[in-house]
């Protein structure tokens, strides 16, 4: 678990050592189940055949057919996903925010949630970010419209 944390995070010691805790408990608990090693095999295997895959159904190329607002998050740290990856991305969605988060790993959402939170914000076009969005709903601020 120390080893999967080390290559997701940054900035290991920001993970909850409460929560790392649990997350060995549970991993543990499925390692017993009698399904685990062919669950684990059968994961990786498809992972990779998706990963190669060519032709009419590519990652890149089923990226390409997304015609909605996309916003695609990269760790300037990531070790999973190369973050040189975003001029492709930048390059194949049609209208995608395309972010590098400085001293963020492979779990912007665990290690940057204030700046995920902002980035969606941003997207949404929702003024004043998600702060004024909980004001607007406690009826404490003025209305807005988000972007169509």
């Amino acid at each position: 678990m120390a080893a999967v944390i080390a290559t997701c995070y940054s900035n290991p010691g920001l993970y909850p050592q409460a929560r790392f805790a649990a997350e060995v408990a549970e991993l543990s608990r499925r390692d017993s189940l009698e399904y685990a090693a062919a669950a684990l095999m059968g994961s990786a295997r498809a992972l990779s055949a998706e990963f190669l895959r060519k032709g009419r159904h590519s990652p890149w190329r089923d990226a390409a057919r997304v015609a909605v607002p996309t916003l695609v998050i990269y760790g300037q740290h990531d070790r999973l996903v190369d973050p040189r990856a975003a001029g492709r991305a930048a390059h194949v969605f049609r209208d995608a925010r395309i972010v590098v988060l400085p001293r963020t790993g492979h779990v912007a959402q665990m290690e940057r949630p204030d700046l995920v939170a902002a980035e969606i914000g941003i997207l949404l076009g929702i003024p004043g970010g998600f702060g004024r969005l909980t004001q607007e709903r406690a009826g404490e601020a003025e209305t807005w419209s988000v972007r169509s």
